[in-house]
This record gives C-alpha cells, sequence and structure tokens, in this order.
C-alpha cells in the first residue's frame, strides 16, 4: 500500500476520532437528559470505527485513492450504524416511553384530583415518585407551582388544574411522537456519502 493512503488513513483516523472524543465530551454535559444519554454511544462508535476499516481493509485492500476513501467511508456508516444510530434508536425509544408513561400517570391523578381535591396526597406521592421523568419532560416546575397553588388554597385552582392537564397532554404526544433517531440529518449524509462512492466503484469497474 502506498506511503499516501497510510497519511490518509492515519489522518482520518485520527481526526475520527478527535472529533468524536469531542462531541462525547459535549453531549455529557448537555442539560437535556435525553441528549446526555448518548455520549457513551459516541464513544462506542469512535471504537467500532477502526475495527470495521480494519475489515474493510482486510476484504478490500485500497489499490487507489478511490478504493482506499471507499473504504473509509463505508467504515464511517458502518460504524455510525452499528455504534451509534441502532442503540442510539433503542435508548431513546426507551426514554421517551419512560417519559410518556409517567406523564399518563400524571394525567390519571390530575384527572382524579379534578373530582375529588382529597385525592392530593396521592398525587404528591405519584409526582414526588416520578419527579425525575417530569424534569426530563421540562414541566416539574409547572407541577411544584400547581402543588404549592393547591396547598396555599386548601382548594382545586381549576384554572391552574386545566393548563396542567393540558401541557401533560401536548408534552405526552409530543414525546410519543417526535423521532427516535439520535442524529437524523445524519443519516441523509451517511445515505448520500455511502451512495456516491458506491456509484463511483460501479462507473469504475464498467467504465
Amino acid at each position: 500500500m502506498s506511503v499516501d493512503f497510510n497519511y490518509l488513513i492515519v489522518g482520518t483516523l485520527s481526526i475520527h476520532t478527535i472529533v468524536l472524543a469531542a462531541l462525547a465530551f459535549s453531549v455529557k454535559r448537555a442539560k437535556d437528559d435525553r441528549t446526555r444519554i448518548l455520549w457513551k454511544l459516541l464513544v462506542l462508535e469512535a471504537v467500532i470505527f477502526p475495527v470495521a476499516f480494519a475489515v474493510s481493509y482486510y476484504l478490500q485492500p485500497p489499490n487507489s485513492w478511490l478504493t482506499a476513501t471507499a473504504d473509509l467511508v463505508y467504515s464511517v456508516v458502518v460504524a455510525y450504524v452499528l455504534g451509534l444510530e441502532i442503540p442510539g434508536f433503542v435508548l431513546l425509544t426507551r426514554f421517551d416511553d419512560g417519559v410518556v408513561g409517567a406523564l399518563e400517570d400524571l394525567r390519571k391523578e390530575l384527572v382524579t384530583l379534578g373530582y375529588s381535591f382529597d385525592h392530593l396526597k396521592q398525587f404528591k406521592e405519584t409526582v414526588k415518585k416520578i419527579n425525575e421523568r417530569l424534569a426530563s419532560a421540562g414541566i416539574d416546575g409547572l407541577v411544584d407551582d400547581f402543588v404549592l397553588a393547591c396547598d396555599r388554597m386548601s382548594n382545586l385552582d381549576r384554572r391552574f388544574w386545566s393548563l396542567l392537564l393540558s401541557e401533560v397532554t401536548i408534552s405526552s404526544r409530543t414525546f410519543a411522537e417526535q423521532s427516535k433517531h439520535p442524529f437524523p440529518k445524519l443519516i441523509d449524509v451517511m445515505s448520500l456519502a455511502g451512495l456516491s462512492f458506491l456509484l463511483a466503484q460501479l462507473l469504475k469497474l464498467f467504465g
């Protein structure tokens, strides 16, 4: 293999690792719980990439710039799919399902509270139990304010109750319907990159 190919491969591996390490560090420090759970998958992708390239190199030793670059691109795509896309899809689906389940529980408690204010104690216990999920949905502060308002009035604040019920319903629908792909835009980029090199290989083969 040409020394030039060595430079290309080592440079790509280095850049790929550095970029993913920086992204993993940034994602790990994200305020959004849903985003923060993905940092380990970025590390996993960084590990899979050189393994995927080694397999690709074994199956198709690069003898030109085109094949060397194609091997690298295909390896990036494989690493992304196996290290980030598939496990990320599973993680985000579980995370969203957990949040939706918590919001549905809260909604049921709210409906019951609307019929009987005596249910406030049970409502508080449910809120305490699912508070972490409510924080992920971004409505924990609103729920706490509602509880404080009820305590202060020793009665149900109907307007606040309606507002909270509506917010819980919207949040539940949003989490249920949002994309489960870790980085949706990258799917298009990877697909186009892989397709471009595949077409180049076919043109070279039949040209």
